[in-house]
């Protein structure tokens, strides 16, 4: 279905350039030719994306004709999964009329229908929806009921107040764990002054044993009671010391413990965003279904990463992207979940195969998704990304990458794809940048290799300096020869060795696809 591909991608061209009625009459166009192969999933699809702009020009009860033509077409199909969009575009229609009442009865059968075909993202929309729908009535009860069930559907999305949270977690832990530092640096110096106030008095002691000695026989009396009282003293003033370096240590003791137990208490928490995060991931069945001949080496620097992998098949095509996202740990794990659900929305929602378009798209909506503004944009949140588009049952692909470039090793050599120099993310106040779309036929054998810069940024060897990418071609080519996954393990084993025991500097992403 070459031609309705064709005419999505006119229409996303469109919708961009701020022609929506441009992007209506390609959608028609599209209806049109799908109704006359008789595909009436694409019918449908059409159908709900021409509702879908009526929304945004206010045109509602056009906007409904179209939304209620699909769901008759997913009716006929018996296919829940599209029916549940149609309804949920009819309720969008009836929420932005302000009537919450009957977006609200749609979106009751979402919810049933989700639930029914256990389709979770769906479900965790319409709760979201309903919660939306309630609180513009002020029934904030049912609003706060419905989005903590959308909560617990969806709680792999955390929001910026979390992100903050955890963040000002960390930053109270830093200083926690400094200030008990210095503290105990303080108790082993007091310690050290006890013991050397201690050896200084028994070394009084034993000189004055020395000199009663000397004059034994002159004062024999009056030393023996002189370091008895001496004895006595310093018996008593060592107990006392010895007493007080005990509760001192005891206080130390549970000032570690605690810092023991908020230390716990947080990387528990980061752990279970690992799982989080983890879950936006593609499952190894799906990659090896989409992509047999393939590897994906994934090393995240800390428990959580800011570097991520997409796989995901949208009609004809298989979309595969290396995300290299603003920051590691915490922060970029939260970007890397912002960047994956834009990269679906792209997809899914738009309908976009295009690298280039879905880029765009995404580098549009990351500012809008954070709800950045000119004065809070100072930090530039936003991702380096290589994504390529695969057709099936050929070697065409197409290519568009943010900084992140693509290698094709082919007859020997290796080819480089050059990249935007430009990353995703759409900054307040700077000019939106487009990204170029590259189409290439492959070879038979030919291999397509997408990375991140984590693996030629790595500090190790003799000299401690990085791997560079000079050196990371050198080894694709020695091992082009290899299996996908014996050529994984390989690089899995040279970075390790490089690294030795240094501390890995950066999150490592690498994809290699063979045709």
């Amino acid at each position: 279905m070459p031609a309705g591909r064709a005419y999505s991608n006119i229409v996303g061209v469109a919708y961009y350039k701020g022609k929506p009625d441009v992007a209506i009459l390609y959608f028609k166009k599209s209806y049109d030719y799908y109704k006359e192969i008789n595909f009436k999933t694409g019918c449908a699809t059409a159908l709900t994306n021409i509702s879908e702009i009526l929304i945004e020009q206010k045109k509602y009860q056009e906007a409904l004709d179209y939304s209620n033509q699909a769901i008759e077409i997913h009716k006929q199909l018996g296919n829940k999964h599209d029916l549940i969009y149609g309804y949920l575009s009819v309720a969008k229609n009836y929420m932005d009329q302000g009537l919450n009442s009957k977006a609200i009865d749609v979106l009751s059968e979402t919810i049933a229908l989700s639930k029914e075909v256990k389709a979770q993202k769906q479900l965790s929309q319409s709760y979201l929806m309903t919660a939306q729908a309630y609180g513009a009535m002020n029934n904030f009860k049912q609003a706060y009921d419905f989005y903590i069930q959308y909560s617990n559907v969806k709680d792999s999305m955390f929001t910026s107040e979390s992100a903050e949270k955890i963040a000002e977690m960390n930053t109270k832990y830093d200083t926690d764990k400094k200030n008990k530092e210095i503290e105990l640096l303080k108790k082993e110096s007091e310690i050290q002054l006890l013991n050397q106030q201690a050896e200084k008095s028994r070394s009084a002691m034993i000189r004055n044993l020395l000199i009663a000695g000397f004059v034994f026989i002159l004062v024999l009396a009056v030393v023996l009671y002189n370091r008895n009282q001496v004895k006595q003293k310093a018996n008593l003033a060592l107990a006392e010391k010895n007493k007080n370096i005990e509760e001192q240590k005891e206080q130390i003791e549970l000032q570690h413990a605690q810092l023991e137990h908020k230390n716990k208490e947080i990387t528990d928490s980061i752990k279970y965003a690992k799982h989080l995060q983890l879950a936006i991931l593609p499952p190894d069945n799906q990659v090896k279904a989409l992509l047999p001949d393939s590897f994906i080496l994934y090393k995240p620097k800390d428990i959580v990463s800011g570097d991520f992998y997409w796989v995901e098949e949208w009609g004809n095509s298989v979309m595969v992207a290396a995300a290299d996202c603003t920051g590691h740990g915490v922060p970029g794990a939260f970007m890397s979940i912002v960047g994956n659900n834009l990269l679906q929305q792209a997809v899914n929602v738009f309908g976009l195969t295009r690298p280039a378009l879905i880029l765009n798209n995404v580098n549009k909506n990351i500012s809008r998704m954070l709800h950045q503004t000119e004065d809070a944009s100072s930090v530039k949140d936003g991702m380096d990304v290589a994504l390529l588009s695969i057709e099936k049952g050929t070697r065409k692909i197409q290519f568009a990458g943010a900084y992140n470039p693509m290698w094709i090793l082919s007859n020997g050599q290796i080819k480089e794809i050059a990249a935007d120099k430009h990353p995703v993310g759409a900054f307040v106040g700077e000019e939106l940048k487009q990204f170029t779309n590259h189409e290439l036929e492959l070879n038979k054998g030919d291999i397509v290799y997408v990375f991140t810069d984590g693996y030629a940024d790595q500090f190790g060897g003799p000299k401690g300096k990085k791997f560079k990418y000079s050196q990371l071609k050198e080894i694709l080519l020695a091992n082009a020869h290899l299996p996908m996954q014996e050529q994984k393990a390989k690089l899995n084993e040279i970075i390790e060795s490089w690294k030795g025991n240094l501390e890995q500097i950066d999150d490592i992403l690498i994809i290699g696809i063979r045709f």
